[in-house]
């Protein structure tokens, strides 16, 4: 290992879980130099076993000390916490308080640096108003989730569990009352997307502090993606150019010249005592490493089915609000053995990122590698969200392992099919929300931009961009194969080539799944496909996209589990 390591501080929530595939990135750029570099799981983040009920800020700050403590008696000569966001202030506190323990860390890196708590709760909870908007609904509000904290209740926010005592915690948090240790080196780079942007005033006014207080502090902006926030995945590749060389000065034994055996297409083998836990794997598929979540069940179901969950969209294998490690977790209980990866150039494997049009070969090294870890498995499901699920279907009639599907809100993305149903669900629901209206009449909505906006949709709804049947020549064996021109072709398709057992879950308030519904319901031949006995669908009314509260991802894992029941 090298003498110089590296420590990540993680961003918060929906910001890790979009971030990952940067950190990764740079963690992998950093080992390559030289540098031994942690990226650890805080308790209820990532792949860590706990809940975020039971999260602490505190308990987060002393664990991210444990790791620096750790890394001290490996003999490490000197260490750089790393944080992102929510996660500098997390390092700035774990400096603090190694000091008091005569164990400083050398130098932070802080990428695009949130300095006080309370701004972080502010931009979570907006997402309580956010979503009523959307729905056109009145209910749930920022103030009332407030409310309820205040009593010492927990409370679901996107999918995530906060507890009043983290939030207390991360109200109370901030940099400005922090006396940082003098010794300790500080570089900050954030994110713009123009060149030549200055600091956010806000870190601009802590950096001069720091400078005044005697700390050698540099500072800069790089263009790029706010990769943690973004719809679609974001990237800034100056970022990571500014990361390294900020990083240079510091000693490294040279890049890693470790590399994966290629004959063992997995990393782990399952005995008694594994059994009942959840453990890390890497294999390869091609020429690249691909890292998984590996959940065994202390005692397996009949028929020695294993579940592999396909993860689409820009996440990684944790899901939103950490739906994949609880779809796991159930279905492991339930005696199934579960894999979740992260795909190529997705969260933490490496290779070239193709999207999910072009991941068989990885649906294919995954199956491979359940089978090899877990050799009683002989039969598996595809558990697939969103795109996903469309690229699990298109895949399970090539693959004779492969003998149920389940398929969540499955992407057949149109930009006709999109406007459609916006206008109709989105447009007509706000026209119909009394909140819209008061937002509106207290000039809180930007009335230009939206018109702006709904004529451009209406032009889209209107006037198709290409168009396509459906179909594909009786001589090619397509059925794996996506087309991203014409997606419920593609799923048309996938259908007919795998005559097994599939279980379609619909959710009613979400945009994917009724552009899905709007699809069958103009294409005759995908709703005749729809109709044999092997098609199970069942509907969530009033569910988002992921699932985002506790009683429907209950109704996901519990439906999945009856469907592998019924094998």
């Amino acid at each position: 290992m090298g003498s110089h390591w590296v420590i990540h501080a993680p961003a918060f929530a929906e910001e890790m879980n979009k971030s990952r595939h940067m950190v990764a990135r740079q963690a992998r750029r950093l080992a390559a130099n030289g540098h031994t570099v942690v990226v650890p799981d805080l308790c209820g983040t990532g792949d860590s076993p706990d809940s975020l009920e039971v999260a602490t800020w505190q308990g987060w700050v002393e664990e991210l000390c444990a790791v620096v403590h750790w890394a001290r008696d490996q003999g490490t000569q000197s260490i750089t916490l790393w944080g992102l966001r929510l996660g500098c202030l997390l390092a700035l506190e774990a400096a603090v308080r190694l000091e008091a323990r005569a164990a400083p860390p050398d130098h932070l890196l802080l990428w695009q640096p949130l300095l006080a708590g309370k701004l972080q709760m502010a931009q979570f909870l907006r997402l309580v108003t956010a979503a009523a908007v959307t729905r056109g609904q009145e209910g749930q509000t920022a103030a009332s989730v407030k409310a309820a904290l205040a009593e010492g209740e927990t409370v679901e926010v996107a999918g995530y569990p906060l507890s009043s005592i983290l939030y207390s915690g991360l109200q109370d948090a901030d940099a400005a009352a922090l006396t940082l240790p003098a010794n300790t080196s500080v570089t900050v780079i954030e994110v713009a997307s123009q060149a030549d942007k200055p600091l956010l005033p806000v870190t601009a006014k802590h950096l001069a502090s720091w400078q005044e207080a005697g700390m050698a502090c540099t500072a800069r902006t790089v263009v790029g993606d706010a990769f943690w926030a973004t719809q679609e995945l974001g990237f800034a590749d100056a970022l990571l150019n500014a990361s390294d060389e900020a990083l240079g000065a510091f000693g490294a034994e040279g890049p890693s010249t470790q590399k994966m055996d290629s004959r063992r297409p997995v990393s782990l083998t399952i005995d008694a005592e594994r059994r009942g836990v959840a453990s890390s794997v890497v294999f390869r598929c091609q020429s690249a490493q691909l890292a998984g979540r590996l959940h065994v069940p202390e005692s397996f179901a009949p028929k020695s089915t294993g579940v592999v969950i396909v993860v689409g969209g820009p996440q990684y294998r944790v899901g939103s609000h950490r739906q994949f490690v609880s779809l796991a977790e159930s279905l492991a209980d339930a005696g199934y053995p579960v894999l979740r990866f992260d795909y190529r150039g997705m969260g933490d494997s490496d290779g070239e990122l193709a999207g999910f049009t072009a991941i068989h070969d990885d649906i294919a090294a995954g199956i491979d590698a359940l089978q090899a870890a877990v050799p009683v498995v002989e039969r598996v499901a595809l558990w697939g969200l969103c795109d996903a699920a469309t690229a699990a279907i298109a895949y399970a009639g090539g693959d004779p392992r492969v003998v149920r599907a389940a398929l969540a809100n499955p992407w057949v993305y149109s930009e006709q099919g999109a406007a459609n149903v916006k206008i109709k669900h989105y447009y007509a629901a706000r026209i119909f929300s009394l909140a819209f209206w008061q937002r509106l009449f207290g000039g809180r909505v930007a009335l230009l931009q939206s018109i702006e906006d709904f004529a451009k949709v209406v032009v889209r709804a209107i006037v198709p961009r290409g168009a396509h049947n459906g179909t594909k020549s009786d001589n090619e064996d397509m059925s794996w194969m996506i087309d991203a021109g014409d997606l419920g072709g593609t799923f048309l398709r996938g259908l007919r080539a795998f005559p097994k057992p599939v279980l379609l879950l619909l959710s009613g308030d979400d945009f994917t799944a009724m552009e899905f519904q709007r699809e069958v319901d103009r294409n005759a031949e995908l709703r005749a496909a729809l109709e044999p006995a092997n098609i199970q669908i069942h509907r969530l009314a009033d569910a988002d996209h992921t699932f985002s509260r506790r009683d429907w991802q209950a109704d996901v894992e519990t439906r999945t589990t009856a469907f592998l029941r019924e094998a």
